[in-house]
């Protein structure tokens, strides 16, 4: 519980922190838009990469957690183990999204995006 409750207020402050630069940068058009952009993301970099890691060593301050799924747990603490679970998500998301985009309803979205092949009955 207490880390869906610092992820919520991670969530919040990011999008407090974005409602602010929108201030800022919504009422630009053109070369001005892209300036402020590029120097609010700048700003952000150099406060995650100087403040929070302690410079370009990677973020060494940040504790790895195990995936919790509630009744399997997988422990993420070796990078052999990080790296063999993202591959597994993946995997997973990939084959979910490629199911997706070949059943009836992918079809259906293909088909509002106005390419035709997709709609084409097989």
């Amino acid at each position: 519980m207490r880390d869906v409750t610092r992820t919520l207020g991670v969530v919040l402050i990011t999008a407090a922190l974005g409602g602010v630069v929108a201030l800022f940068i919504s009422h630009r058009q053109g070369i001005y838009y892209a300036l402020l952009t590029i120097a609010f993301c700048q700003v952000f970099w150099f406060v995650a990469n100087k403040w929070h890691t302690g410079g370009e060593d990677g973020l060494l301050n940040i504790r790895r957690l195990s995936a919790d799924f509630g009744l399997v747990s997988i422990p993420l603490l070796s990078n052999d183990a990080l790296y063999f679970f993202c591959q597994a998500v993946f995997a997973v998301v990939a084959f979910s999204l490629w199911r997706l985009i070949h059943s009836p309803p992918g079809r259906i979205f293909g088909a509002i995006t106005g390419f035709e092949l997709p709609s084409e009955n097989k």
